[in-house]
């Protein structure tokens, strides 16, 4: 408390805890030179004009925890390249900014992305949070088993993809959650549950806007899309991604 920027940091802190309502005058933030990084605390309303936060490349990371209202105005999170990060926890009122004006022609511009994080097991995002991301990216991110997405969460998004996630046992999408978001895809997830039957925690009042669905061509996942048309009682264009092969070089 009391420092005015990053920069008294000491570059190998292990812990990072910010205080309520700090460093509301930063508009952007860097943390890429805290290589020993373990712990990353935001306290509720801190760093509220920041609009992007990338963490990236941070090996030693185990922990983020957003709290109530912490970068308010904030409409981009990457997390990428965090091996070791285990747990993410969202508060209501995070990402909760409308980016600016200018930047709607940025087809990345407002987004949460979540990748290479080889660690986590459950992806929960809140209500109330990342209120303007218009897409939701989870790639390469092998040990999740969870998805889940809260009551009125992601209210924006349009596309949600889900791509290299091996150990799915359940997603599910509370009512009035993902509301327009048109395309759905999951390539390359391999379900782990049972029985397919038992992994979508969905019914109607989600996905309303739902248009098309993109799976790998495998049994399960085919399967998992005649499930989703069951329960959320509605049709929507399917499309099967085959393996690529590798094109013979002329």
């Amino acid at each position: 408390e009391g420092l005015t920027s990053l920069d008294a940091i000491p570059s190998f802190a292990q812990s990072i805890v910010f205080a309520a309502n700090s460093f509301s005058e930063l508009s952007e933030v860097d943390f890429s030179r805290f290589r020993e990084l373990k712990e990353l605390v935001f306290g509720a309303n801190s760093f509220a004009n920041v609009g992007s936060l990338e963490l990236i490349g941070l090996h030693k990371l185990e922990s983020v925890r957003f709290e109530a209202g912490a970068l308010a105005n904030g409409f981009n999170l990457v997390l990428d390249d965090l091996p070791s990060l285990v747990d993410v926890e969202y508060s209501e009122g995070c990402f909760a900014g409308e980016p600016p004006g200018r930047r709607l022609a940025e087809v990345s511009g407002y987004e949460l992305h979540i990748s290479f994080c080889a660690s986590i097991r459950r992806v929960v995002i809140p209500g109330g949070s990342f209120t303007h991301a218009t897409v939701v990216s989870m790639v390469s991110l092998s040990a999740v088993e969870e998805v889940t997405i809260m009551e009125g969460a992601l209210p924006k998004v349009e596309v949600m993809n889900m791509m290299e996630i091996q150990n799915v046992t359940r997603i599910s999408i509370a009512p009035g959650s993902l509301e327009v978001c048109e395309t759905l895809v999951m390539v390359d997830v391999a379900i782990k549950a049972e029985n397919v039957k038992d992994v979508l925690d969905v019914s109607k009042e989600c996905l309303k806007e739902l248009k098309k669905v993109t799976v790998s061509h495998v049994d399960a996942m085919i399967e998992l899309v005649e499930d989703l048309k069951e329960k959320l009682k509605k049709l929507f264009d399917v499309d099967v991604v085959v393996p690529t092969t590798v094109p013979p070089t002329v």
